[in-house]
């Protein structure tokens, strides 16, 4: 397994440990996860030193001022863009879409990972609520009914957090109808 691949896993439990998922036997890695946590965060910050540039006066476009936190790289669900507006949690797709709505990644990479939560329509997801997994590999699109446990998402609001752990979590509101 590569180390980014790991990384990007452990950050992924540690996101769904924080908002209060159940992960059972896997609370035994959670030192794991801090650890991981920190040594990301230690890479990410040697990067950003060493990658400053030497020149100020030459304006160069910066990644981190033109795409949001919220929204690193884009994500449509059902040919609809999600949207960053006034919320600053998640981005929001306008209309309900179905069951089985494609799902588009803006990104070309190797893998990505994503966790759908059930939530209320403020996107609070409640104590112990198990996610639907998905995995993309070798693509940027699927199908939100793609999940691993093969079961169809049921009508009602869920956020999503879409993982790629070279560019960061796009977080996304939506409406199963």
């Amino acid at each position: 397994m590569k180390k980014t691949t790991l990384i990007t896993f452990l950050l992924t439990l540690a996101a769904m440990s924080s908002i209060g998922v159940d992960l059972g036997p896997t609370r035994q890695i959670t030192s794991g996860i801090r650890a991981a946590k920190k040594v990301h965060g230690a890479v990410k910050t040697q990067k950003k030193e060493s990658e400053q540039p030497k020149e100020s006066s030459e304006k160069k476009e910066s990644v981190q001022t033109t795409k949001s936190s919220i929204l690193p790289f884009g994500v449509k669900v059902g040919g609809q863009k999600a949207i960053v507006s006034g919320n600053k949690t998640f981005a929001k797709v306008a209309k309900p879409v179905s069951a089985n709505a494609d799902l588009v990644v803006d990104a070309e990479v190797d893998m990505v990972i994503i966790n759908i939560f059930k939530c209320d329509k403020e996107g609070n997801v409640k104590q112990g609520v198990q996610p639907a997994m998905i995995l993309i590999q070798g693509s940027n699109k699927t199908k939100l009914s793609s999940t691993m446990d093969k079961k169809p998402l049921e009508p009602g609001t869920y956020v999503m957090n879409v993982v790629i752990s070279s560019k960061g979590t796009s977080r996304v509101l939506f409406t199963v109808k």
